[in-house]
């Protein structure tokens, strides 16, 4: 299970009004998350590169509060976050929750931005 599949599985049981997604952002429904990695070597030196684009409807509240859940719940983090994954030594919040502007359909987006390190 890659950390991408991980961060998604606990986001998606302590956020259940958030619909999360991996790898891509759905068109619909509004409320959502999506986490897409990169460098996503368990045991790597420098950790793995995670994102995590949020996106609400058009208010700025929604977005924005969801963005900073992500972040409280991720930060700082260590042990398991799926039963089959790797155990997370920390997690780094680099980057957000920061706005990063409107879709196609002016519902706001924000981005937060980690690095993970975890043993192999």
């Amino acid at each position: 299970m890659s950390i991408v599949d991980q961060i998604g599985w606990y986001l998606a049981a302590r956020m259940p009004d958030v619909n999360v997604s991996q790898g891509l952002m759905p068109a619909m429904p509004d409320r959502c998350l999506a986490v897409f990695g990169s460098g996503l070597n368990a045991g790597a030196e420098h950790g793995m590169r995670v994102q995590i684009r949020v996106r609400g409807d058009d208010s700025p509240g929604m977005a924005l509060g969801d963005a900073e859940t992500t972040a409280e719940l991720l930060d700082d983090f260590e042990g398991l976050l799926h039963a089959d994954g790797h155990y997370i030594t920390r997690v780094l919040i680099e980057s957000g929750p920061s706005h990063i502007g409107v879709d196609q359909n002016q519902r706001q987006e924000y981005s937060v931005n980690l690095r993970v390190f975890a043993c192999p």
